[in-house]
Parts: C-alpha cells; structure tokens; sequence
C-alpha cells in the first residue's frame, strides 16, 4: 500500500521531467547494453533486501558500466567506487594524493611518483604501464578527454614514476590527474579490472558492489554491500528515490533548474559551471571601459542567481570558482548592484537622459541601444536575460532580449552580431579560461588573443604571476563578465546517516561512513 501511494504521488513529477528528458532518452536507446564477463544483460532486479540496512543506487543500463566508455554520469560516478584515480579533487579543489604519493612539475613536464605496494581488486601489481593505458584510454573518452586536451602523452621512466607531457605550460595541471585507472590487459574487456572501494559483482542478473577490503584509500566501509538498480533517465531514479528502491541520486540540473519537490533529503553540490555575460569586444560600446563598468554596476547578480537559477547558482565575485582554495585568500567584495555608479560612468562617457525621451540615454543625439543574445531552449538564460535588460534599462541603456534557436545563437556569436550574450561553460578542474583566451576557444567570441588579459592569463597558468595579480588585470579590461557558479542537487533518503559535503568531483568521498540509524 505505501508503495501504492508514492507512485500516484510520483506520477507527475515523471511526467514533468519526461519532456525535458525526452531527447536524451531517445539517444541512449540507440546504445548497446554494457558487456560484460559473463552471458547475462542486467535489467532485473536485485535481490530482496533489506531497507534499513543496505544501500542501493541507481545505474543506467543503456550505457557501458566501463568509466572509459560511457556517456551516463550516473555510471561515471559509479566508477568513482570501482576505480582510483592518481589524485581526487576536494570540495576546494586541490588535488589530493591517491595512487599517487607526490609529484613535480618543471615547465611542461609533469611528473608523478606512485605509491609502493599497489595492487588490483584481482590482486595483480598496478605498475606505470597501467597508469599509462589508462590515460590513453581517458584520453579519448566522453569525459575525461575535455580535461585531458593539454596531455599529449605519458610515459614511465622507472618502475614507481609516470611522467605526463603538456602542450602548454599549466601550474595546476595535476588537477586533471582524477581519471580512473584500469589494468592495462582488461582494457577492451566490458569491465576493466580496478583497485576502487568496491567491486562489482553480478549474479542472476543483477549487480551489486562488493567491498573491496584491500581498498588503496584503507576505508573502513560501512557497508560491504551497495545493490544496484537499473535506471535509464532521471525521471527512472526519482522514481526509485521516491518509493525506497535507492537511497541516493545525483541530478546535475541538465534538464531543468528546479528542486524536485520529493520527500527526500537534499544537499546542494557546487559545480564548476560558470553563467557569464559575454561582451562584443569589438563593439564602440566596449571599447570605453566605462560602460562596461556601467554594465557590471547596474546589475544584480545575486538577484539573477536566485531568480533565474531558482537560488541553484551562487554569485562570484572574481571569474573563478568561490570554492577554489587559490582564490580563498584574494578578498574582493561579493558583487552588488550599484545602480547610481552605473548612471555616473554613463555621463562620463556622454550618455545623458535624452531631452525627449527620459528613459534612454543618448550620446550626440543617438540612443545608447544593446541587443542580449540568448539560447531560447535554455528557461534559466532566458530567464537572466529578461534581468540582465531590465537593469540596464533602469539606467538608460535601451536594452531587448534577442532569444533564438541554439544554431543561430552560436552562428551570430561566431559573426558578432550581438552586443551582448549569455553563456555557461564548463570549466576544467584546473579553472582552464584558455576556452576564452586561446584562439579557437570554445567562448573566444570577440577576444583578442594577444590582449593584455589573455597575455595574463597565460602568465597565471605558467606560475609567473599569482592569482590576485590576474584577477586584478581582468577587472581592469574585463573581457566578460562572470555572474556566478551553478549548482548540482544530491536527494538521499531520509533515514540515511548522510554526513558532511558532497564533492562534484567524487559524490561517494565519505560513503564510507553513510549508514541507516
């Protein structure tokens, strides 16, 4: 009877995450079912078991289990149980030792030292040439190979020692040594062979983990037994959440920015997504930074952060992540909107309230007028764009939201038909900006590559200046403007002993002490 009640309860939020979800359904339907050792395709359930006790996730099973191959960050993070990494990142982002025991860095070179004595859930040595085939096979995969793009290549040059060389100079490169590691020779198997927390084991069709004693991080589990449950979208593991099959679900806020309103505990997971509003550099506006410091003052970002995003995004007040420990020491006052500086660096740069019309500001008798470019399929841009113009029309500036389809969005960004636009990007865990300042880079939309920033930037990345001294060049020219970092929702089950924070870069870090009281 109760699970009676918590489908109907269930029922509409299945339907309002379907649509939203649709597409990415139909993708993941046209993708083999995970190999694995032995005949059996997963899809049943597992065993009976009992709920106070034992604690259950969701996997996608049509996508590979295999970190190197699959597409689900459900499965991803799975992985994170199954496999080790060189290093883990922490909630600020510091890359903590794991396979590895130290490492140095001498300009391009980055080299890792390994612990002694590790081995493989199998019991096999892991040596260099592990190390190496797995990077190789990261390199290529959905999604380590974004992070991994300033790797050329790995090579052992003793028995404890890998050594990575890089295209450009990165002091913070180690952050992306979080890809997982695999014995070599199992590689092309379904389920590579790993040295994680658990293990995984399948019986009768079904999956479940098994704790791996010999474990490389020494965790002491709670439980020595996770069950798994096929789930094949979101709207599969809310489901499961909501009637007690699973006891935790990571939703990442790709399809919507909303908290699902289910009888569940909730934790808010800070990711490293930055919502920005990019200038056209190239525009007469931009060229006077006192607009562009007119633009910043007249907005509110904190209002956009908890509008917009629904309080799923927090404002910045530098371009890098407020998590990151590198900018924990660099105090800037946290972004207010400052509506009269805004009107005084409009005067000092002509703009007055135009004697016919006192809502916009002119300059010779032409109207200070800005377009806001958005994606249409995204509610939260659209959302901040609406905000974004209708501060900037309190100080006189004739803003209108353009929102158009994504082709076109991208295709006026590349032409620079646009004052201004609102984007997200995803940044790497070493807060790559090259995306900005390189040429070619996936947000270099307008941005000069020999600029004074960019040329900073690349001297912040190479160590020859701190951070204080970047964000400080960046202020001065800024070259768009940051707004704030988004967050991701991790839902768990009531009567799960949840404690402390839940890390985007691995959302099981303390799982060895999650229990049921």
């Amino acid at each position: 009877m109760k699970k009676a009640i918590a489908v109907i309860f269930c029922l509409s939020i299945i339907l309002s995450v379907f649509t939203c979800c649709k597409k990415q359904d139909s993708e993941q339907a046209k993708i083999t079912v995970a190999e694995t050792t032995e005949a059996e395709k997963p899809g049943t359930e597992p065993e009976t078991k009992t709920e106070s006790e034992q604690i259950s996730l969701s996997y996608n099973s049509k996508q590979p289990l295999n970190p190197f191959t699959t597409k689900s960050l459900t499965n991803k993070n799975l992985a994170t149980l199954l496999y080790d990494s060189l290093f883990r990142l922490d909630s600020t982002y510091n890359a903590v030792a794991l396979l590895a025991k130290s490492y140095r860095q001498d300009g391009r070179t980055l080299t890792v030292y390994l612990n002694d004595g590790l081995f493989f859930s199998d019991g096999s040595a892991l040596t260099p040439d592990d190390v190496i085939a797995s990077f190789n096979a990261a390199k290529e995969s959905p999604f380590y190979s974004a992070r991994l793009k300033n790797f050329s290549a790995a090579a052992a040059s003793d028995s404890q020692i890998v050594s990575f060389a890089l295209t450009r100079n990165d002091v913070y490169a180690v952050n992306c040594l979080d890809f997982p590691v695999a014995k070599a020779e199992t590689l092309s198997r379904g389920m590579p062979t790993g040295s994680g927390r658990y293990t995984l084991q399948k019986s009768k069709g079904t999956y479940t983990l098994q704790a791996n004693p010999e474990n490389t991080r020494n965790e002491e589990l709670e439980q020595s037994k996770i069950f798994l449950y096929p789930a094949d979208a979101e709207s599969g593991e809310l489901y499961q959440l909501q009637i007690g099959d699973i006891s935790f679900m990571f939703d990442n806020m790709s399809c919507e920015v909303q908290r699902k309103q289910i009888a569940a505990g909730t934790a808010d997971v800070s990711v490293n997504t930055l919502v920005f509003l990019g200038f056209n550099n190239s525009s007469d506006y931009f060229k006077d930074r006192n607009i562009k410091n007119a633009v910043e003052a007249a907005l509110d970002k904190s209002l956009i952060c908890s509008t917009a995003y629904n309080s799923l995004a927090k404002p910045c007040s530098t371009v890098f992540n407020p998590d990151w420990s590198a900018v924990s020491a660099y105090s800037s006052e946290q972004p207010k909107q400052q509506t009269a500086l805004a009107e005084q660096l409009l005067e000092k740069s002509g703009y007055i309230y135009a004697y016919k019309n006192n809502k916009h500001r002119s300059k010779n008798f032409e109207f200070i007028e800005m377009t806001v470019l958005v994606n249409n399929e995204s509610e939260p841009k659209r959302k901040a764009a609406k905000l974004i113009a209708s501060s900037l029309q309190s100080v006189g500036i004739d803003a209108k939201v353009e929102a158009v389809e994504y082709e076109e969005y991208t295709e006026r960004l590349k032409k620079g038909e646009y004052d201004l636009y609102v984007g997200e990007i995803k940044l790497s865990p070493n807060m790559d900006l090259s995306v900005f300042f390189s040429e070619g880079g996936s947000a270099s939309y307008s941005i000069d590559p020999e600029s004074t920033v960019a040329k900073a930037y690349s001297d912040f990345a190479s160590g020859k200046i701190d951070v204080s001294t970047f964000c400080k060049v960046f202020d001065e020219y800024k070259p768009f403007l940051p707004i704030g970092y988004r967050f991701a929702i991790a839902y768990y089950s009531r009567e799960l002993k949840f404690e402390g924070t839940v890390n985007e870069n691995d959302i099981f870090s303390n799982i060895y002490s999650w229990s049921f009281s």
